[in-house]
């Protein structure tokens, strides 16, 4: 998000289809953004804006834009969502992300029956394993993950490359939370993940 300190427009003046690029998107997203805001009057950017995180997400690692030589551009965005209180925020965002949310509630239950399955090959027989095909440690796929240190963030990247997304209600205690269990710079550690840099940790 860039803020201008200089401009001579107030938002109050623009035109309501000059305040969001809504025409870049294709008609079947055109059309969700307008609807959602006819019957649940979500602003036309906090919905859009939504939407289009909800697609860096799913998008991920899958995709490189190559900008020019030596040039690469990855889907990270961060996005935060700002108004006053009372003026649809937090809908907009749960609604674009709901897919995502409901495909991790669908990973997890897998997950979990996958993970008592390999309990019980692990906890069996040498005779009983003789019988059975070697079965190996299930990994749990996410999009989303929320309050966490960036130590355990690397942990979950390292079993979902795809990507994963940070989803804070509250913008004020991410940044608040920063450094709580270390004196690192996190500061710089988001900043480096946004570049699409490797992090080693130390």
């Amino acid at each position: 998000m860039t803020i201008s300190k200089e401009t001579n427009i107030c938002i109050s003046e623009l035109k309501e289809e000059d305040v969001f690029p809504v025409d870049v998107f294709p008609e079947p997203i055109r059309k969700i953004i307008s609807e959602t805001k006819a019957t649940l009057s979500y602003p036309t950017d906090f919905i859009a804006s939504a939407i289009c995180f909800t697609l860096s997400v799913g998008i991920g690692n899958n995709f490189v834009a190559k900008v020019k030589e030596g040039w690469n551009e990855r889907a990270i965005l961060y996005m935060a969502i700002i108004g006053r209180s009372g003026v649809n925020k937090s809908h907009p965002l749960s609604f674009a992300m709901q897919p995502l949310f409901e495909q991790d509630i669908k990973s997890s239950v897998k997950y979990q029956k996958e993970r008592r399955e390999y309990e019980k090959y692990i906890l069996a027989s040498k005779k009983e394993k003789e019988d059975k095909e070697q079965a190996e440690e299930p990994v749990l796929k996410k999009f989303i993950v929320s309050d966490i240190t960036p130590e355990r963030l690397i942990t979950i990247h390292q079993d979902n490359k795809r990507g994963i997304c940070l989803y804070v209600d509250e913008l004020m205690s991410w940044l608040k939370n920063f450094n709580r269990y270390n004196s690192g710079s996190e500061e710089q550690f988001w900043l480096s993940v946004f570049s699409g840099k490797p992090i080693i940790l130390g």
